[in-house]
């Protein structure tokens, strides 16, 4: 994932900063960024509300925050505004299903 961010961000002339560790431990690793983009969060009950938290974080700062989700369990869109929908084909043996609706959400 990191790597797609690397490409995508070069062929746009963007300059990203990258993050590989867990964010929900460190309270101040969002105050410096602009921007917050993230995916796939609330797998697990136990994290999600952390990961709101970082999320909220992020905001309170003053940061854009996108936020995509293909029907996590424990995603909580509340405070948030749909952005963008999509239909994407998904490995039936990975998913249990042959498409997912992904929805793209910014935080208010």
């Amino acid at each position: 994932a990191l790597r797609t961010v690397q490409i995508a961000a070069a062929r746009q002339n963007l300059r990203v900063e990258l993050l590989q560790r867990d964010l929900t431990q460190e309270p101040r690793s969002t105050e410096l960024f602009d921007v917050v983009c993230c995916s796939d969060l609330a797998y697990g009950k136990s994290v999600a509300p952390l990961q709101r938290a970082l999320l909220e974080r992020a905001r309170s700062n003053g940061a854009r925050v996108l936020v995509a989700d293909a029907g996590r369990t424990y995603f909580d869109a509340d405070g948030m505004r749909m952005i963008a929908e999509y239909v994407i084909d998904v490995p039936r043996d990975l998913e249990g299903v042959d498409v997912r609706t992904a929805r793209v959400f910014e935080m208010v």
